[in-house]
Order: C-alpha cells, then structure tokens, then sequence
C-alpha cells in the first residue's frame, strides 16, 4: 500500500498536513518549507530527511505525473533547493520506476497515482486557505485525475 503525506516544517519541527492543520503555521507563504512523505507498504520512498520548498516540490510532482500520462515513458526533475534528482519511468505491466538519488523502487502505477493525487488534494485544499493562487493547482489535480481515468482504459 501506498502511503503519501505532506508536512510542514513550523520552527524546528515537521506538522503533518491535513483537514485540521492550522494554515497560520506558516511563516511565509512564498517559502513554504517542508516534506512529502512517500511509502510503499513498510518501504520509504521519501522521507523528512528530503525536505525542501514543499509546495514547488508538489508542482514538480504534478508535473511529472503529467508528463507520463501524456505519453512520455521517463520523467526526472531536481528538487527545488537541494542537488537531489527523482526520476519516474514507466515499465511493462502496471509499474512504474521510481528514482530519488540512486535509490530505485518500483510501485504500482495505478495505485501511486492515485495516492500521489489523493495526497496533492489534501496538500492544496491546506495551501487555498492562504493561497488562492493555490486553487489553479486543485485545478491541475483535477485534470490529472480525468488523465489517469483515460489512460487506465
């Protein structure tokens, strides 16, 4: 199971975002500190150790996601203010390569994309509170969501 969870970083210490998470934690809402953690079952894909400018990371996230839709079978991008690369390729069957640094694992696709968007809804319905710009990116996840229903067909 595919598990992905946005935090904050508030001060010193990481505050997991949902439903309930006070928007005034943070401190400036053009440098959004923070992480995305990702696992597959007891595996971590991502941790808070890769922690970087968490709302550019869910763009650059969004974007790849999008590229492999959209046809393209390998995507990569840096993390925004670290020298770390993650990369995505899709392979045969139903699985999708994932690349953070020089680690790789391999996850179902069906079921990242769908933890990966679930997660993105609750990350940008935290960040509209304080952001309406944040509300184009619901937006891109809400497309992305009609891509994966076509591309699963």
């Amino acid at each position: 199971m595919i598990t992905i969870t946005t935090y904050i970083l508030h001060e010193d210490s990481f505050v997991k975002v949902d439903s309930n998470t006070d928007v005034g934690l943070i401190a400036d809402r053009f440098y959004i500190e923070g992480a995305i953690r990702m696992w597959n079952g007891t595996e971590e894909i991502l941790g808070l150790e890769q922690w970087d400018l968490v709302d550019q990371l869910w763009s650059y996230l969004l974007d790849g996601m999008e590229e492999l839709l959209d046809g393209k079978g390998e995507t990569s991008f840096s993390f925004p203010d670290q020298p770390l690369e993650m990369a995505f390729k899709m392979v045969k069957g139903n699985g999708l390569l994932i690349r953070v640094g020089t680690r790789k694992y391999i996850v179902d696709q069906k079921e990242f994309f769908s933890a990966l968007l679930s997660a993105a809804e609750v990350f940008y319905g935290f960040l509209v509170q304080c952001d309406a710009s944040a509300l184009m990116q619901g937006d891109k996840v809400r497309l992305i969501k009609n891509k994966v229903l076509e591309f699963q067909e």
